[in-house]
């Protein structure tokens, strides 16, 4: 659920609640992220971003300094 919020916060996700699932649900919100073009300029914005990140040397990194504070 944390990361679904997140996606959904940066405007590239539909979240889908587990309580309420159905799959006409589901259908309808994969059909509006195929097609809405705001989703897709921000899901490329996005995925630019992320791309530009080195994931495994910024958490390398931050194990690092917390190891270097003991």
């Amino acid at each position: 659920p944390d990361n679904a919020r997140r996606a959904a916060d940066l405007g590239v996700a539909i979240v889908l609640h587990a309580r309420r699932y159905q799959a006409a649900r589901a259908a309808r919100a994969l059909d509006r992220l195929l097609v809405d073009q705001a989703i897709r300029v921000r899901a490329g914005e996005v995925a630019e971003r992320i791309g530009d990140e080195d994931g495994v040397a910024t958490a390398c990194a931050a194990i690092d300094r917390v190891l270097d504070g003991r």
